[in-house]
């Protein structure tokens, strides 16, 4: 998460780089607390037991986001190539 911090950082102009950087943090625990809160639910869709189909469908479930967010972020960056061409 560093380097993603450090670039957002430095697309802000100075004054603004602590509201920045709390906005950053702020949604990192939102988000992180938010995984696990959806883990958790998709886990009880099995019956209420961690059961190893329920951890199966998490491990696809938050696969398939991964897969989603590294396409967003190849996307992103080869967009921000061409903005800078």
């Amino acid at each position: 998460m560093m380097p993603a911090v450090t670039l957002g950082a430095d697309a802000l102009p100075k004054q603004q780089l602590s509201h920045g950087t709390a906005v950053i943090t702020t949604m990192r625990q939102l988000l992180g607390s938010t995984g696990v809160a959806v883990a958790t639910l998709l886990l009880s869709l099995h019956g209420g037991t961690a059961s190893l189909a329920g951890f199966h469908l998490v491990f696809i479930v938050f696969f398939v986001l991964e897969l989603i967010g590294l396409g967003l972020a190849l996307s992103l960056k080869e967009h921000r190539v061409a903005m800078a061409a």
